[in-house]
């Protein structure tokens, strides 16, 4: 069995201590907990932002320094290759010489662009 309760006081309108209602935090408390937790986010923010602009930049670097390039180069060579394989099958449908010219100039630009495309296969 257990204990009767104690009448409440006429006029009281706070609940009384220990209930749900009675443990709520005071609005200065909330506004403060919710500075603090602003406060930390922006913190992190300001961390975090400037070493991730400097990753963004080192990454672009490289994508202007060395991918780019490369790309370019490749697409060239892949013209290059183009060429060849025109001035063959030029050649072997007609036997002239003269057809052979897209094959030699395709060689020399070959070598030229495996040449370009060198150093920017190197790892750094």
């Amino acid at each position: 069995m257990t204990a009767p309760r104690a009448p409440r006081q006429a006029g009281s309108a706070s609940p009384a201590r220990g209930t749900a209602a009675g443990r709520r935090w005071p609005l200065g408390r909330i506004i403060a907990t919710g500075m603090l937790a602003l406060g930390l986010v922006l913190l992190a923010a300001v961390v975090i932002g400037p070493v991730t602009l400097d990753n963004l930049s080192t990454d672009r670097n490289q994508v202007v320094d060395t991918l780019d390039p490369a790309a370019l180069h490749g697409a060239e060579l892949y013209s290059a290759l183009v060429d060849q394989e025109t001035g063959v099958r030029g050649f072997l449908l007609g036997r002239q010489q003269s057809y052979l010219a897209p094959y030699y100039t395709g060689l020399a630009d070959q070598q030229a662009q495996v040449r370009a495309l060198a150093p920017t296969s190197q790892p750094r």
